[in-house]
């Protein structure tokens, strides 16, 4: 593969930058920087999270609950 193929996939214009991108990936975060990070990267929940929402389900599939879509799909 050319190495201008490989700069486009991974956003690099610069062999330092790929190299850059290449040590990022040794870098271990603590739990705490996890949470942290994901936390401020979550999404906010727009219209389609209510497509998923239990009440929408349970309407999709005739008031049955479906298991297997995670543990809000037991019954109340």
């Amino acid at each position: 593969m050319p190495i201008s193929w490989i700069k486009s996939l991974i956003g690099a214009s610069k062999f330092s930058q790929i190299e850059s991108n290449v040590a990022a990936t040794e870098l271990e975060l603590t739990a705490d920087q996890l949470a942290r990070l994901n936390e401020a990267s979550a999404p906010t929940p727009g219209f389609s999270a209510l497509l998923t929402s239990r009440n929408t389900r349970r309407m999709v599939h005739g008031g049955h609950a479906v298991s297997g879509w995670d543990d809000q799909s037991k019954a109340t």
